[in-house]
Parts: C-alpha cells; structure tokens; sequence
C-alpha cells in the first residue's frame, strides 16, 4: 500500500524490542555495529530501513541509550529508496549525536502501512493510513481490530469509544471507509472497503484503537526492592537489560499473583495505597495498564501497552507483597549427580511428589530447574520418604524452564501412597544461570546465580580475572574483567564463595574452588565483571 519488501539486509538490524519487528536500529560497518543518530531522521527514514529488513514500511520511536559508535547521521531519504546507500547522509561515522539520540524503528511486516497518533503512547489514538506519501484518517464502519494492531507489531487491541475529547478529531483527509473482515485475514489490506479516498463520513467517525502486547517473563527478568523481607518490595522488570518499573493503572491483586507465581509463591497481594508502598523507581518505567482475564494462569495471557509505553509517572510504581512458602528442590538418595528422588520443600518439609501425570515433559521442567538440559522420569525408585507428599497431578508446559510453567493439584492434596514417588535422572549438568545487574551496559555489571530457585551474589575475596573468564563465557561472551564491587551490594542470599578458576572452564560448576553459601563475606564484598568478545 505504501511500502515495498526487499531481501533482508545483513547489515542492518533491530536491537532489544519487543518483537522482531521494533527495537534500536543498529547498521554493520568497519566489522562493528553501531547506531543512527535522530538529526533528521522522520518515518520516510524508518521505511528504507525497514526495505532492507524485508518489512514494509516503518515509523520512527524514541530509543534508551546504547554504548558502541555511532555510524550514520543526518540522512535525508525521499522514500524510494531500497537501500540507505542511495540516500543522502553525512560520512560513516561523522557525526554530533551523543547516544540519547539513538533511532528505533518499527517495521510493517505485510507491507501496508497505518500508525496511531495523538495518543498518551504509540500504542493507542486514532488510526491514520499511510498513502502517496501522506497520512491521512481511516473511517471504519466495521474493523477487525487485531489486524491493525498486529500489524503494527502488537498482539491484539480494542477499539475506545467515544474517545474524540480525549484526543480531538482529525483533520487531515479521510482515506479508508467502510472496512470490513471476515477474521480470517493476514491484514486489513485483504478485508473489503470502499475506494481509496471516497468517503461518505467526517472525523466524528474516526477509528481509536489501544494495541497491547502479550506478557513474556521468566523468573530472571522481575524482582522485588525496599521491601522488609524478600517476598515483598517496589516491583521491577528486566528488559534490554535494565531494570524498571511497572505503573499501577489496572494493576490488583490478581495481577500481582501471576507475578509471584513466578517467584515460586502461590498468590500475591498488590499494594496500591501511598503508606503501603515501599518507595518509587529513579530510571524508567517499563510497564503500564497491564491487564489479564479472570481466568488467566499466568503471565503469558496477559497483555500490556509495550515496552515504555507508559502514561504515569514513579508515583504511580506498584509494590507487591508475595504470598506463601517458596518452593526448593533436590534429588536424594541418588549414587550419581542428578540421579534420585525428587522432593520441595514447603510450608518447612521436604516432601515428595507423586507420579500421576508425570511425563517426560515435566520431568526436563524439573531438572531445568535444578539445572540441568534434559531429564526423563527414572524407572529406578530412589527409596521411600516418610514425610508429606507435597505435589500430584503437575502438569507442566512445553518448553517451560521452572514450577512457574506447571501447574498441580494444591500443596498436600493428593491420592498417592509413597511407592508412587516420583525419581529422576536429569543430564547435562550447566550448573545455574547467572546475571549481571546494575551495570552502565548489558555486557557489565554485579554478578549473580539463581540457585534454589531464588537470586544470590557471589563474594569478591579472590575473584580475579580467571573467574570472571569462567562467568562471561557462561553469558556467551569470551572472556572476562574482574571489577571488584564496583556495582554495589546486592541484597537477600550470597549465594557462592572461595570460587577458583582455571580461567578456561566452561562453567562455575567445573572450577576446583566452588564453595557455595556465604562463608565470611558479607554484601560490601559482591563482585562485578566486565565481559568482553
């Protein structure tokens, strides 16, 4: 309708957005990537960026900062171009920008372009089409809505009504009416409507969508800070490697619940009042109108506006207060490392888990979460506990990395006998994931290991760079700088000390000098690295 495709470009592409459509856009030059910078730049821009994506055309965002050179600045395309090669711009790597100048993009992937404008964000206000080089406004009688969303990168939306006092009417020409789809369409250029330009309606007949976009965290992306204990605190998530805020508008309890099952708790509370909350956010604010249905089981089924796409400010940031005992596992009675029988630890007891039900998908679940790359249930019992039963009938996702993918009959609830024990024999031991928080960029920062389903640091005495070697090459880097505690103190467990390296392992767990808990080191002593190709 407006942009043509073209065969994907090596080098060009889109960093750290919620989908593979958006993010910064990044251009491959002297064998090193860099950024664009703003001066100039407009959506005409965007959509030859877009071509040599593969997409359609593409509409210019604002972008986080970002390290690395900055390689292109003040481009000038007319919109015809295939390739930023055949448009005006200033020399490869001449340029005035600092990086809070950054382009982001966001491409059409059918080829047709609309956008949403005049809203609170980018993800909601009235729909404009873009034709012949011109914006102009849609008039739909009738819209299958997703289909615009969709295409502008998002999961799903829904039409405002009577929304004009709160973003005006349009003024610029009418182009679409009368649109129709049966829902079955790939995008709203395959529905029917009436010729391009005709219209029989005005701008008291203009289209107001809000798009959203579908909840994708695991447990390594969200956390809890300021709170008195570790299961409450100003909730934050993790995205493009920083951490922010989530705001409350439509945020309640059964929200925060979805978002403590990820912690391993059973339920949580939201708190919303200005004395229950446990203090506000400095950087950004991630997340707003987070909405999920009654029957939602987690947090994949539930949308929000997009990455940054907020209209609140830090007063706004939700604290949550997490509910019930969290869930620890290990695998006893085993002779060999990630052989045995499977029990977690609740409400104070070990106890087991019953064999109803238990597939070789929840048992790779299982041992993903106690860190490992496959299992299967083992035909071997390991022994009979005399404690509690603790899980039956777990039921677990595909692919799921933790017990926040699987569901089970309530802790204790059961219709088993001790001979239906449930044992494993989990493979490919990678030890636990680590992270790096609070650094200046994604490739720094405070060390830490998720182990026994919870986040810790690991003591600094006797880091040095072999050490670090072994923790960035567990991150897919290739070797590693030892920066002391230049991050600060992390907080709750400490989770590893006294590591000694050879500096060539692949993992932590391979080192001669792993020593978990924290022995004689305290916070001030948390390590941090730098991480280098």
């Amino acid at each position: 309708m407006c942009c043509r495709g073209s065969s994907p470009a090596s080098e060009v592409r889109l960093v750290g957005g919620s989908n593979r459509f958006e993010g910064r856009l990044e251009v491959y030059y002297a064998q090193q990537w860099g950024t664009v910078c703003d001066d100039e730049f407009d959506d005409i821009d965007a959509g030859v960026f877009c071509r040599m994506l593969g997409y359609g055309c593409g509409v210019y965002l604002m972008s986080p900062k970002e390290g690395g050179p900055i390689w292109l600045d003040d481009i000038g395309c007319n919109g015809q171009e295939d390739h930023v090669s055949e448009c005006p711009k200033s020399s490869w790597g001449i340029t005035n920008c600092g990086h809070t100048e950054d382009v982001s993009i966001r491409c059409d992937q059918h080829g047709g372009s609309y956008r949403l404008v005049d809203g609170p964000h980018s993800a909601e206000g009235k729909v404009e089409v873009f034709h012949e080089s011109t914006w102009k406004a849609a008039c739909m009688t009738h819209v299958i809505i997703e289909r615009i969303c969709q295409q502008l990168g998002y999961l799903s939306g829904k039409i405002l009504l009577d929304p004009t006092e709160k973003y005006g009417q349009g003024s610029r020409v009418i182009w679409m009416n009368g649109v129709s789809c049966y829902g079955n369409e790939s995008t709203v250029q395959d529905c029917s409507y009436g010729e391009i330009g005709f219209s029989d309606c005005d701008h008291n007949e203009n289209v107001y969508l809000q798009c959203s976009h579908q909840v994708s965290l695991i447990p390594d992306d969200i956390r809890l800070l300021n709170g008195r204990s570790p299961n409450e605190g100003v909730l934050q998530v993790l995205h493009d490697g920083t951490w922010g805020t989530v705001c409350d508008d439509g945020f309640d309890s059964s929200v925060a619940s979805l978002f403590c099952q990820l912690f391993g708790f059973s339920s949580g509370e939201a708190l919303l009042e200005p004395d229950e909350r446990f203090g506000s956010g400095n950087d950004v604010i991630w997340m707003d109108d987070v909405i999920c249905s009654p029957e939602a089981r987690d947090l994949n089924e539930c949308e929000f506006n997009g990455w940054g796409e907020v209209d609140c400010d830090h007063s706004e940031d939700v604290s949550v207060r997490c509910l019930g005992e969290r869930v620890t596992l290990r695998l006893v009675d085993g002779a060999l490392r990630g052989f045995g029988r499977l029990e977690v630890f609740y409400d104070g007891q070990w106890g087991t888990v019953c064999d109803d039900g238990f597939t070789n998908n929840e048992a790779k679940v299982f041992c993903s979460a106690l860190g490992y790359r496959d299992g299967s249930p083992s035909r071997i019992q390991y022994g009979k506990s005399t404690g509690p039963i603790w899980m039956d009938d777990v039921v677990c996702k595909e692919a799921g990395t933790s017990l926040a993918d699987c569901e089970h009959a309530p802790f204790g609830t059961n219709n088993c006998e001790h001979i239906e024990d449930i044992s494993l024999q989990c493979v490919g031991y990678i030890g636990y994931p680590v992270r790096l928080l609070d650094g200046v960029f994604k490739n720094e920062g405070r060390v830490e290991i998720f182990l026994n389903l919870e986040w810790g640091t690991m003591c600094g005495e006797g880091f040095t760079d072999l050490e670090a070697n072994v923790v960035c090459r567990m991150l897919g880097y290739g070797r590693g700088i030892s920066l002391g505690n230049q991050y600060g103190p992390g907080w709750d467990n400490i989770w590893v000390d006294s590591l000694r390296c050879h500096g060539q392992e692949e993992t932590i767990i391979a080192c001669f000098g792993l020593v978990f808990g924290p022995g004689t080191c305290d916070h001030d002593s948390d390590v941090s690295v730098r991480c280098l190709e």
